[in-house]
């Protein structure tokens, strides 16, 4: 008889990046389980097994960690515990809750605490499923905080640019069916240069610059008229007008 074929694994056949586990569990056993069910994931797993507060709190000080399976019930430690721990650093690390056998109100409670997924140990399968799952959602959280720290940095820059800059920033737009002039300052910034300055912009050379296509440049307000037309004159040149 020939040999049946070997049933296809529901993991994948290439390795994941290094996971770093941090195991809370009072068991070894259990504990040995859960890192087999993630290296069978795919995962290059190094980990550390820990089942109290004080043990809890210098790995999280210590060392980074992708992902933290714990028990929900040790001697001397819990879940609620060491979620509430976790919570009170600045970590975010995905928490999953794994448990030999509790009520379903329980569970609730943990996920409106804080938890990211409850597991029964009589159902593991659910573990790799569960820990991609919450890799990739913290990989979207911090892929977010990155972007709007960018974007905080790089308004606080531009900000300070703006206000400390002494000079007006015109936008031309050379359309002829929508020639149009914009000064990206607030209009009194630029009541020193006095009213026939803007008056001449306005009138004399941005009818000289309506004419071309779209173009845009950048004009200090101090300059002589003779200089803000070279420049208008200059930036249509650049652009083959």
């Amino acid at each position: 008889m020939d040999p049946q074929p070997a049933a296809p694994s529901p993991y994948p056949s290439t390795e994941r990046p290094p996971l770093r586990a941090l195991i809370v569990e009072d068991s070894r056993v259990d504990a040995a389980v859960l890192i087999q069910l993630l290296r069978a994931g795919g995962w290059q797993v190094t980990h550390e097994r820990v089942d109290r507060p004080e043990s809890f709190r210098q790995a999280l000080e210590h060392r980074p960690w992708d992902v933290i399976l714990c028990d929900h019930t040790m001697p001397g430690f819990s879940a609620p515990e060491a979620l509430e721990v976790l919570q009170g650093t600045a970590l975010d690390i995905p928490f999953l809750i794994i448990s030999g056998g509790i009520q379903e109100g329980v569970a609730i409670q943990a996920m409106k605490s804080g938890a990211s997924d409850f597991i029964m140990k009589g159902a593991l399968g659910r573990l790799v499923p569960a820990v991609e799952r919450e890799l990739r959602d913290a990989a979207s959280r911090r892929a977010r905080r990155q972007a709007e720290a960018t974007l905080r940095e790089s308004e606080l820059r531009y900000r300070s640019v703006w206000e400390n800059s002494t000079d007006a920033v015109l936008l031309l737009d050379l359309d002829p069916a929508a020639a149009a002039l914009r000064l990206d300052r607030p209009l009194d910034r630029l009541e020193s240069r006095g009213d026939d300055f803007r008056r001449r912009l306005r009138e004399g050379y941005l009818r000289e610059a309506a004419a071309q296509k779209n173009r845009f440049e950048i004009i200090d307000a101090a300059a002589d008229m003779a200089t803000v037309g070279a420049r208008i004159r200059a930036a249509v040149e650049r652009h083959g007008g």
